[in-house]
C-alpha cells in the first residue's frame, strides 16, 4: 500500500516539475505579453511604499498607551499646521 501511495506522490511531483519547467521556459524567453506584464509588475513593485517602512507610517503600536499616542499625533498635526501657517505668512510678506 505504501509503495502505491509513494508512486502516486512521485507522479504528482513529476507533473508539477514538468509544468514549472515549461513556465520557466516561457519566462526566460519573455515572449510578447508576458514580457510586458513582467516589466509592468517590476515597475509597480518599485513604486510601492510599504506601510511601516518609516517611523511615521506606523498606524498602531501596542508599546505605548493610547492617550500618549493620541497626544503625539495631535502634536505632529499642530506642528504641520504651524509650518503651513508660517509658509503662508512668509509668502504674503514677500
Amino acid at each position: 500500500v505504501r509503495n502505491f501511495w509513494i508512486q502516486g506522490q512521485n507522479a504528482k511531483i513529476q507533473a508539477r516539475n514538468k509544468a514549472r519547467k515549461s513556465w520557466k521556459a516561457v519566462l526566460e524567453s519573455k515572449a510578447g505579453s508576458v514580457k510586458r506584464k513582467l516589466s509592468a509588475a517590476s515597475r509597480f513593485g518599485k513604486r510601492m511604499k510599504q506601510l511601516g517602512s518609516g517611523g511615521r507610517d506606523i498606524v498602531f503600536d501596542t508599546s505605548k498607551e493610547f492617550v500618549e499616542m493620541d497626544r503625539a499625533k495631535e502634536e505632529d498635526a499642530m506642528k504641520d499646521f504651524d509650518k503651513m501657517l508660517e509658509k503662508k505668512e512668509s509668502s504674503v510678506w514677500e
